[in-house]
């Protein structure tokens, strides 16, 4: 079985899980009170009559029972289903419900544990029964410290379980179709992942690393500000003592001061970052771009093109930075949160932690899905931009057929396929936005309610109940913030899974050989060449074609509209390799040669000449602005031929307007072949040979 092996792990990880689960839901089940005996004689394993939640292991047996069974499940069906069959999508909602149930476990460990403990600490607290200190210390409390930890451990072990799983099942066909409709047999499954997004900001590590330093400080600095308000609430309201009201006062302050300094630079470390990056993206792919095969861009349309390169690199950077900031100090703010609500009331913490399994794994459901709906939107804007790209491109062909009404329906047809993904998106959005506030506010409803009793109880004070409050907000807002950058990081995924396949797409011509040989006589020879055009490739335009021209003649190619004409040329330019036979340039195979040194010996005037968006001057010394040699040619020919032309088509050289005269346009082509001094000289056009020789002798 052939498979990438980025992303794959071996699928001992997968049985090792496995076995991990089941030696827990054992442990589980031996763990119980009297053991498997009390099971049996207590009848506790059948009807449950003596199930006390917080002293009985049972249901974590069961728990992990079931996820070992599911388990079992997956792996049978995966090597029993046919390749078409095993989808990544049927394993991605078994890998949402095998992770929730590790988060439910955590969750009923930290409940256990929190009940469990609470003897320890208040005598008068007898929810699990009348246990003694000395049960207590060798007994549930240190199986739920383990089942804990483990607890932990599966939920890090699922997703590389997960990975190994794919690797059983092999690659599902339907996932490695090419994103821009061409014909990739040879290449590869660019599928973008979160690491290779944050791999391209390598270079910028010094700068993440001084915002990922400010982060740590903006953390702390946050995390003090509850804590000193806190203890301002104490020395104003409960102790009465101003030297403290004022000291606390003084620390609150320098806190906040801190925190800002520490925000602003942890800011502008990553907006840096992020502009750089943003930079090296579009770079990279105009490099990957300009290296492909002039093939790839008759099968790939202009407004996909474009709209990678200016909408989803955007896309990308912004997110990834973005979010790499978010990110990072939320995390950061996250454990330091925590470590301050530990140490001022561990039960408080544990009741907070509740909402913690809810809220990832709805950020994981709702990030793999908007992935996926990212993915369709950036899509359907590249059909949007393709379709007003080829109509204000060719306008005049849109109005010489009065399809203007044509051409609007299309594009609204297109736009509102954008506009009901969008509408989707905002849909799901809201009802994530919804839960995502629900849960926070529920927790802090039930903090304050048990806060409270503690207060009231005299184990904590009111200004460790504020600074509570202050910290579980905070918390609240971190997870709230890291629920947020799946939406983000989504989006930069979905829109750089195109990216990523331009930027590492091999071309499938390469560039050229090394051969720069000092003269060349100009000897064009083909041997039996048959070609067919990549979007046509079962129609073959040249056949067999054998033919020799000599250097120094002046050769005519005759024939009808679609004959191959102009193919012949694009092949003697090597825009193409031809499908079967050899091009020759005295004597030996065009791609021996330099890429750069043929197209100096090599010059064509096309049927319709571009002209860029710059001065006559840089348009007729185009690919030659550093050359050593381009000075010599402006005081040899400029001054003598194109300087009067120049002056005679418009006033300076910096003007455009000329570029409406198209006989002006083939001039400046024959300048720039002269410029070059080219041995061959090709022209598309359908001219007489007389007037060839003509315009050839006057841009002499």
């Amino acid at each position: 079985m052939e498979c990438s092996s980025r992303g794959r792990l071996p699928t001992n990880v997968f049985w090792c899980t496995l076995c991990i689960d089941l030696a827990l839901a054992i442990g589980y089940f031996l763990a119980t009170p009297n053991g498997v005996a009390g099971y049996l004689h207590h009848r506790e394993f059948l009807v449950f009559k003596e199930y006390r939640f917080c002293r009985s292991t049972i249901d974590l047996s069961v728990l992990a029972g079931l996820r070992v069974l599911g388990y079992v499940y997956m792996a049978v069906r995966a090597k029993a289903a046919s390749p078409e069959n095993r989808t990544k999508v049927e394993l991605a909602h078994c890998r949402t419900a095998a992770i929730a149930l590790w988060w439910l476990v955590i969750l009923m460990v930290l409940v256990k544990f929190a009940v469990t403990m609470a003897p320890l600490f208040d005598n008068s607290i007898k929810v699990c029964g009348s246990w003694d200190q000395g049960s207590l210390a060798r007994g549930p409390p240190l199986l739920l410290c383990l089942a804990l930890a483990s607890s932990f451990l599966g939920v890090s072990l699922e997703c590389r379980a997960f990975l190994s799983l794919i690797w059983i099942w092999g690659t599902d066909s339907n996932l490695t179709q090419p994103l821009l409709g061409e014909d990739t047999e040879n290449q590869k499954d660019y599928n973008a992942t979160l690491w290779s997004l944050l791999s391209l900001s390598g270079p910028d590590l010094p700068l993440l690393i001084m915002g990922f330093v400010a982060g740590v400080g903006s953390a702390l600095g946050n995390s003090l500000i509850p804590y000193y308000s806190g203890k301002i609430v104490d020395a104003a309201a409960i102790e009465h003592d101003h030297d403290m009201f004022v000291k606390n006062i003084k620390w609150l302050a320098l806190s906040a001061l801190f925190c800002a300094i520490a925000t602003g630079m942890r800011g502008g470390s990553f907006t840096m970052s992020s502009a750089r990056l943003n930079v090296r993206i579009r770079r990279t792919l105009m490099q990957s771009l300009l290296n492909q095969e002039v093939g790839f861009f008759e099968l790939t349309r202009t407004g996909d093109i474009t709209s990678r390169l200016a909408s989803d690199t955007t896309t990308m950077s912004d997110q990834v930075s973005l979010n790499l900031n978010v990110l990072m100090r939320s995390i950061v703010q996250m454990v330091i949160v925590l470590w301050f609500m530990f140490a001022s009331s561990w039960k408080l913490t544990c009741l907070t932690f509740t909402m913690v399994p809810f809220t990832v794994l709805l950020s994981k459901s709702y990030g793999m899905f908007y992935r996926k709906l990212a993915k369709q939107t950036q899509s359907e804007l590249a059909e949007v931009n393709s379709v007003a790209e080829e109509a204000i491109s060719s306008m005049s062909t849109v109005r010489s057929f009065a399809a203007e009404r044509l051409v609007q329906a299309e594009f609204d047809q297109r736009l509102m396929g954008y506009f009901h993904l969008q509408r989707t998106e905002s849909l799901a959005y809201t009802l994530y936005a919804v839960v995502t506030t629900i849960l926070p506010n529920g927790v802090t409803v039930l903090v304050l309610l048990y806060g409270g009793h503690l207060v009231l109880a005299r184990e904590m004070s009111g200004g460790a109940l504020v600074s509570f409050m202050y910290y579980q907000q905070s918390l609240s807002n971190a997870f709230q913030a890291i629920g947020d950058i799946f939406t983000g990081l989504a989006a930069a995924v979905g829109a750089a899974d195109k990216v990523f396949e331009l930027m590492g797409r091999t071309p499938q011509q390469h560039a050229g050989g090394r051969s720069s040989p000092a003269e060349l006589k100009g000897d064009i020879e083909f041997r039996g060449v048959e070609f067919a055009y990549v979007t046509r490739p079962d129609v073959r335009v040249l056949k067999g074609l054998s033919l020799f021209v000599p250097g120094g003649q002046v050769c005519a190619l005759v024939g009808h509209s679609g004959g191959g004409k102009s193919s012949v040329i694009k092949l003697m330019e090597r825009f193409y390799q031809p499908s079967c036979g050899e091009v020759l340039l005295d004597g030996r195979p065009l791609d021996h040669y330099n890429h750069a040194w043929l197209r100096r010996r090599v010059a064509l005037v096309g049927q319709e000449p571009v002209l860029y968006s710059r001065s006559i001057r840089r348009n007729i010394v185009l690919g030659l602005e550093s050359d050593s040699e381009l000075d010599e040619w402006e005081g040899r020919r400029l001054r003598k031929t194109a300087q009067a032309r120049l002056e005679q088509v418009a006033k300076g050289k910096q003007s455009d307007w000329w570029a409406k005269l198209r006989s002006s346009r083939d001039m400046l082509y024959l300048d720039e072949a002269k410029l070059l001094n080219t041995p061959l000289l090709m022209d598309l056009k359908d001219v007489d040979l007389r007037r060839f020789r003509a315009m050839t002798r006057r841009a002499g």
